[in-house]
């Protein structure tokens, strides 16, 4: 089974502000990989601090396809009592809106999501904590940070978490930071060290089709 979805270049929370575009010129086929190679990775960045997930297992081809890109979603913010927040200026990247916020405390580039009901209670309840321990205080603010080594490179994500650790430790209020890696996992049931075939092609500046081979199950 192979699938083409179609992907529309936005803004991702990143310390350069880069496009999605940048990202999908260092994709890689990607590789399965299991608790103790992300572990690693977390560990060398010094992030081992922080809880990290993956997305709960699925067997469903569908969800497996869409779940390896949810690291495009970058990041999403949460306050003290979970319920989602959104910008105001669209203009600034996410990244240069978080800095700000978290170093001069004001609040005033954030306000409550209007059309998006998803709070904390839900985000977590699609992951699997496969480091660390879960926060148990109530914290100013969480910060949800999705990632994967396919998608832009394995520096690109070194760089990305070791910014997230860089705000988490120079902010004015505590943060709590949520890692969730999204790469293919040998506990899906999949093979580790296999890869999934995929082609990209750029459709003008703005998206791009990425057509996705076969999924490697043990």
């Amino acid at each position: 089974m192979k699938i083409t979805i179609v992907l529309f270049i936005i803004c991702l929370l990143c310390s350069s502000c880069g496009m999605m575009m940048k990202s999908m010129m260092g994709l890689k086929n990607p590789k399965v990989e299991s608790y103790e190679t992300i572990n690693e990775l977390i560990y060398e960045v010094g992030c081992s601090n922080f809880p990290n997930y993956t997305l709960v297992g699925t067997s469903d081809s569908s969800i497996i396809y869409n779940n390896i890109f949810k690291s495009s979603i970058g990041s999403l913010l949460f306050d003290s009592l979970g319920n989602r927040l959104c910008r105001l200026d669209k203009k600034k990247c996410t990244g240069v809106v978080l800095s700000e916020l978290f170093k001069s405390g004001t609040g005033n580039d954030f306000i409550l999501c209007q059309n998006d009901t998803a709070n904390l209670t839900h985000v977590l309840k699609e992951l699997q904590l496969v480091c660390g321990s879960q926060y148990e205080k109530k914290h100013d603010y969480y910060l949800v940070f999705y990632w994967s080594r396919f998608l832009g490179g394995e520096r690109r994500v070194k760089d990305n978490l070791k910014w997230i650790k860089s705000i988490s430790n120079n902010s004015e209020h505590d943060i709590a930071v949520i890692l969730v890696n999204t790469d293919l996992q040998e506990s899906w049931g999949l093979k580790k060290g296999d890869k999934m075939k995929l082609k990209i092609k750029f459709i003008g500046n703005k998206s791009a089709s990425v057509i996705l081979g076969e999924i490697p199950y043990i």
